[in-house]
């Protein structure tokens, strides 16, 4: 069990350490007549509630929560998992976002997934009314102890009002 620990970290830890030179946590906007567009960046803690749903924590510029759950799943070939997937996402102040999104999983080790996932916002409330964008994250994820941690990274962007 521990060598499988151990060997599920290091997997994670060299995948951070091959992304975490990018800067996800700045934010960065760009402004014109039309409206704005942020950069945003951070980690979601996930722990799976049972097969099909999952809440995170959120870190960095989404800092709150989140809610995912898997409409459908489609296995792959070598023990690929693909998904489509919904989430919704309340920010410590309150604002909200949700997305629809596509994710797939690759099996690294027993039940221990490497993941990546793009969601795409459908809609918003608060100052993300009437926003659109994609976030993207990658990350490991342990099934049989359902938890994971995934970094995001992506563009919001708002209409002016």
């Amino acid at each position: 069990m521990r060598r499988k620990l151990g060997f599920s970290l290091l997997v994670l830890t060299l995948l951070l350490g091959l992304f975490g030179g990018t800067q996800f946590n700045a934010v960065h906007a760009r402004s014109s007549a039309e409206g704005s567009c942020t950069q945003v960046g951070g980690t979601f803690l996930i722990n799976f509630v049972d097969q099909t749903t999952a809440i995170a924590a959120l870190t960095g510029d989404l800092q709150g929560a989140v809610r995912g759950v898997i409409v459908k799943s489609a296995a792959g070939d070598k023990g690929v998992l693909n998904l489509s997937l919904e989430h919704a996402i309340t920010t410590s102040s309150g604002d909200s976002i949700r997305t629809a999104d596509q994710a797939v999983l690759t099996p690294v080790q027993d039940k221990t997934y490497f993941m990546s996932q793009t969601q795409t916002i459908m809609s918003g409330t608060g100052r993300f009314a009437n926003a659109t964008g994609t976030i993207k994250e990658f990350g490991a994820v342990d099934m049989a102890t359902g938890q994971g941690v995934l970094r995001y990274s992506g563009q919001i962007c708002t209409k002016a009002s």
